[in-house]
């Protein structure tokens, strides 16, 4: 654990030193939002103030405003702001690296934690595997050179599930609030956890939640008074019939005009059930993971950067296949399928302008190969290594 640890803050380090300076636009085009909405609330001010963000924008980087007057906004609830305070009231040429070692931090973090739940303490040398997998990974890449903050979900649902596994629900409940940064990544996740819940009677999960997301609201309300208000009119604002999206939704919508696909996510209702039973049987990481698999693609709002809260699949797979869970054809089957889609996805990335709603498919793809693992992983016959 020590030497896993000690490997990722190297990295995070690394990549904080050399991904500015050889990429100086690389690290900060979406941190800008979170930066300026953390900076705006140290310093007193309204974070959900479009004309505050806008003037704070502005001044901190004119050169992307002369070339576009597009404003980003933190479309984010408070306890996203809070937990960017620490980065917010640093100055922004030092809030970039810094936010790239944590980005890498927590990534990392969530891979390494994956991988316990999936191993436990069975002896395996395919943690390395896990990392060269989790950050060449495209969508990683994507992601960390534009300053996302979708490693808190990805942080949420793993400790979430790590703290559930060792009855420790309080604080599973406080993990899994960082899920709803982004809701629409997590939604599916967070109604399969909340049955789960109530079924099982485990009560500290929802107090935790709801006590630090009731903590978090009072500090800003103190500081505030009409955050709420503000909010809800932000949210009203938000620019989504002018986004491309990395959903079924969009490019149905935009490539065949079929609208209908926006509300794909309904079909899901049919998959509470089945899951349900599935992480009975197999434990928190496979329901997860096929959860999040099936609803990222379905969600009516969505990004391909969003995409790394799919790493723990690429987690379990290697598990699988590093604990001789596997059949010899289905490690090939794996390494060849992860390849070719990391593959297409790295040509892709490479075409400038190439809309969002291209992505769509990756998680779908990926599902794919998840499930037809899974199936071989039970195939009923005798594995030859």
């Amino acid at each position: 654990m020590k030497k896993d640890l000690l490997f990722i803050i190297t990295l995070g380090i690394i990549l904080a030193i050399f991904i500015p300076l050889f990429s100086p636009d690389k690290g900060r085009v979406d941190l800008l939002a979170y930066w300026s909405a953390a900076h705006i609330y140290a310093s007193g001010g309204n974070p959900y103030s479009q004309a505050e963000m806008g003037q704070l924008e502005r001044q901190t980087d004119p050169e992307r405003f002369a070339k576009s007057d597009i404003l980003s906004n933190a479309w984010s609830p408070p306890w996203l702001i809070l937990i960017m305070l620490p980065v917010g009231v640093l100055p922004y040429t030092i809030a970039i690296p810094v936010w790239i070692f944590c980005n890498t931090l927590l990534i990392g973090v969530s891979l390494l934690l994956t991988w316990k739940i999936c191993v436990g303490n069975r002896p395996s040398r395919g943690i390395l595997v896990v990392y060269l997998a989790g950050f060449l990974f495209v969508e990683t890449l994507t992601y960390l050179a534009i300053g996302q903050i979708t490693s808190l979900v990805l942080l949420g649902i793993v400790l979430g599930i790590w703290l559930l596994d060792r009855n420790l629900d309080f604080l599973a409940g406080i993990a899994f609030l960082l899920t709803t940064i982004k809701p629409h990544i997590s939604y599916f996740f967070l109604l399969l956890a909340f049955i789960w819940v109530i079924q099982n009677r485990r009560w500290k999960v929802l107090v935790g939640f709801l006590i630090s997301a009731l903590i978090s609201m009072l500090v800003f309300w103190i500081t505030n008074p009409d955050w709420i208000i503000d909010y809800l009119t932000l949210l009203n604002n938000l620019p989504f019939s002018r986004l491309y999206l990395s959903t079924l939704g969009d490019f149905m919508s935009v490539k065949f005009k079929l609208s209908i696909f926006n509300y794909s996510a309904l079909l899901l209702v049919f998959l509470v059930k089945p899951l349900l039973q599935l992480l009975k049987a197999e434990g928190w990481m496979t329901a997860t993971n096929l959860a999040l698999l099936i609803s990222i693609p379905l969600s009516p709002y969505g990004f391909n950067f969003d995409h790394v809260v799919i790493l723990p699949a690429f987690v379990q797979l290697i598990a699988w296949a590093s604990s001789d869970e596997l059949p010899r054809k289905a490690i090939v089957f794996l390494a060849a399928s992860l390849a070719l889609i990391e593959l297409i996805v790295g040509k892709m990335a490479m075409i400038i302008g190439l809309e969002y709603f291209w992505f769509f498919w990756i998680p779908l793809a990926i599902l794919a190969v998840f499930v037809i693992v899974w199936k071989m992983r039970y195939a009923p016959q005798k594995f030859a290594h």
